[in-house]
């Protein structure tokens, strides 16, 4: 072997040994991009797995598609922020999914704290993360970007992050998901109307006053603030989906 062809081959080995940084870029996508239409493109591609960790779910569109990948054999993960079950609202697409395949958890610290994570891993080749919920009001109403990376170092980062929340999550009873009416936007509306009728109700036990409704006008009166006492126990023990200015979008 000559020397010339010898240092070839010792260069192809070294390179051969070497770690490829060789990936897609990043690609941005904001609210004007249509945010949902590349997230559908991404379900419907996805072949093995999608691992979900969102604050909310709403989107009927969204729904539908993930019921067509677990019709395909797809494997869905989906993990909500919740403190109880019964906070837990899905489209009918996802009603059916299996205990095992459906978790909740709140935040770090307890009643406190939220599980605020919106990022989704596909195939575990793929992660999209950002500020969008999927949900009719993000791809509707909202300003959201999300995030579409490939880079296999950030991907096993976020799959590593999805299985530690995993493991510490709740199963979700079949019987304790509250499905939308429809699954659109005027489902979420009648489900925020509930979710205020319990916030009234509290706060008035804890005024310590009953709140009378005029039958002639329609108008509340009779309504006074409570003591700062009273407001630091209905503060407390608020209804946990109440306690962040993200509630319900």
């Amino acid at each position: 072997m000559t020397e010339k062809r010898l240092w070839g081959w010792l260069l192809a080995g070294a390179l051969w040994g070497m770690p490829t940084a060789i990936h897609a870029q990043a690609q941005a996508f904001f609210s004007a991009d249509g945010v949902q239409q590349q997230l559908l493109r991404l379900i419907d591609t996805s072949r093995q797995t999608i691992d979900l960790a969102v604050f909310e779910f709403t989107s009927k569109p969204l729904a539908e598609a993930l019921s067509r990948a677990r019709s395909r054999g797809v494997t869905v993960r989906l993990l909500l922020n919740a403190q109880n079950p019964q906070d837990i609202r899905l489209p009918s697409d996802l009603a059916g999914l299996a205990p095992d395949h459906l978790r909740r958890m709140s935040g770090r610290s307890g009643r406190a704290g939220i599980m605020h994570n919106k990022f989704a891993i596909f195939d575990r080749q793929r992660v999209v993360t950002g500020s969008y919920n999927w949900t009719t009001g993000a791809e509707r109403s909202n300003y959201e970007n999300a995030l579409l990376e490939d880079d296999p170092q950030v991907v096993r980062a976020y799959d590593r992050q999805f299985e530690e929340l995993w493991e510490q999550a709740l199963a979700v009873p079949p019987d304790g998901i509250s499905v939308l009416p429809g699954g659109n936007a005027m489902g979420s509306r009648f489900w925020r109307s509930r979710w205020m009728i319990r916030w009234r109700s509290r706060h008035r036990r804890f005024n310590g006053r009953h709140e009378h409704k005029s039958r002639s006008t329609g108008f509340r009166r009779g309504y006074a603030l409570s003591s700062p006492t009273r407001s630091a126990a209905w503060w407390l023990l608020r209804p946990a989906s109440t306690r962040h200015p993200e509630h319900r979008v």
